[in-house]
């Protein structure tokens, strides 16, 4: 199996959505809601080239199950730097 990369993270704050990019994010032609929270975005071939969570905040442990290994390490990285930037030490 040909491991994942993660190519970019895109968040809006305004929906609280959270997009998670393998690929070209330009080559999207359709996407396949996984859960009820979490949906797949691939390409004309069917390859799958991203991730939206639809709710950041709502996301679960179920979603994190079907996310690919990269993309929930990222994931996780991403939150605990966040949280060090929003909640600085004194």
């Amino acid at each position: 199996m040909e491991r994942e990369i993660v190519r970019s993270l895109y968040y809006n704050p305004g929906t609280d959505t959270l997009d998670i990019w393998l690929g070209d994010p330009s080559s999207e032609t359709y996407a396949e809601p996984i859960t009820e929270n979490l949906i797949s975005k691939r390409n004309r071939r069917g390859e799958t080239i991203g991730f939206e969570i639809i709710t950041l905040g709502k996301l679960n442990s179920e979603d994190m199950r079907k996310m690919p290994e990269a993309a929930r390490v990222l994931l996780k990285e991403s939150a605990t730097r966040l949280s060090i930037v929003t909640h600085p030490h004194k």
